[in-house]
């Protein structure tokens, strides 16, 4: 009997195949032995959307609860530039609060706390929502200092209590909230009174403004880790475990053109093999299938993700995307400037929209004056839909 299809694609959902995070796993391991001798070493996970950040952060919560540790999972909202600090802090306090075994009830130390410092309390138990009073004046960085000390202090003599941040680059417009961050974590009262390891996940170009040489708050979240794509092996071996007792199989031919056209980031991987999976003709996908399996997967991942990478580019950089397309090597300047008269675009200022796209990795540019759209996925839709 044939199963439903077993690929996710959607963000942050569980898979059901976890492999090839080995060397991540026992970073965490470490990092939790040395909560233990009351050493928070605090750090931040890089990589790629879609590689697997949010499955890893959601095992790390699994795998410290299983070891005695309180853990809190969630993703933080995006703010803009000119936030109050304030609801920052208001935010965190009741994601973290949500996120922990901890019910708040009225006379509790943290909910006269909070009320204390003009924060109202709507509900209690696991579901509490905090809300500002706007006609007091709060200093931020000590409500979060005193918040996370009160939070401490409602926990039941805890190991320590794991944060996992997901989407710290939805903070990249309030760079200077991460000073406040750091600022709490690195306060004697935090160190010495409670025992908290804050671990962030973010993506690499969200987390740029805090890897300039020398910036503090990239010194303090240290190391830096970066999460990969899978290999080829990997890959395969995904596929393989994905479709164990299903009744579904790929014809091999099919292994080779997944990881051509995924090179093996896990999100492509999922939402390629989840058209396929539905393309099987009584068990089997044959290879024949796989141009309308291509058509299919660009078109849902144009609408969940290419075209939010491509927000915000202007047209003149969405015009040089279309010229690097229908390149599959890293190319010269030269010819994609002679691509650009082919399609009549204009070539001024070339440099410095290569330059652009290269900070909002668009591109990639693995030698000097040589450029390419690194993600063939992304190269074919843009090939075929911004012309």
């Amino acid at each position: 009997m044939i199963k439903p299809n077993p690929f996710t694609p959607k963000s942050g959902q569980e898979p059901k195949v976890f492999l090839d995070r080995n060397e991540e796993i026992s970073f965490f391991d470490k990092r939790l032995s040395e909560l233990k001798d009351k050493a928070a070493n605090h750090y931040i996970l890089n990589g790629s959307w879609g590689v697997g950040k949010t499955s890893l952060l959601k095992y790390f919560k699994l795998s410290a609860q299983e070891k005695g540790f309180h853990s809190a999972y969630f993703s933080i909202q995006e703010f803009p530039e000119h936030v109050e600090d304030e609801k920052i802090t208001i935010h965190l306090l009741q994601l973290i609060s949500r996120a922990l075994p901890l019910e708040l009830k009225k006379g509790s130390r943290l909910f006269k706390y909070l009320e204390g410092f003009g924060v109202q309390v709507l509900g209690t138990g696991f579901n509490v929502s905090f809300r500002l009073d706007r006609n007091i004046m709060l200093d931020s960085q000590s409500l979060l200092l005193d918040g996370l000390i009160n939070i401490w202090g409602e926990l039941k003599k805890p190991k320590g209590v794991i944060v996992l941040v997901d989407d710290a680059q939805n903070l990249s417009q309030v760079t200077r909230y991460m000073t406040t961050i750091r600022n709490v974590l690195s306060h004697d009262d935090i160190i010495k009174g409670t025992n908290y390891l804050f671990i962030l996940s973010s993506t690499i170009e969200g987390w740029k403004p805090f890897m300039i040489k020398n910036h503090p708050i990239g010194r303090f979240f240290i190391p830096r880790l970066e999460l990969k794509r899978f290999d080829k092996r990997n890959t395969y071996e995904l596929i393989d475990q994905t479709l164990k007792n299903t009744g579904v199989k790929f014809e091999k031919k099919l292994y080779p053109f997944i990881w051509d056209h995924t090179n093996g980031h896990l999100f492509e991987i999922h939402s390629l093999c989840r058209v396929l999976y539905d393309l099987h003709e009584k068990g089997i996908v044959h290879f024949s299938r796989t141009g309308l399996a291509l058509q299919k997967t660009l078109t849902y991942l144009g609408s969940t993700i290419f075209e939010q990478l491509l927000f915000g580019s202007s047209d003149k950089e969405k015009k040089i995307l279309l010229a690097i397309s229908f390149f599959k090597k890293p190319a010269h300047t030269d010819k994609i400037a002679t691509q650009m008269r082919k399609l009549k675009i204009n070539q001024s200022g070339l440099q410095q929209y290569l330059r652009r796209l290269l900070d909002k990795n668009l591109i990639a540019r693995p030698e000097r004056a040589r450029y390419f759209i690194e993600d063939m996925l992304l190269r074919l839709y843009i090939n075929k839909n911004h012309k």
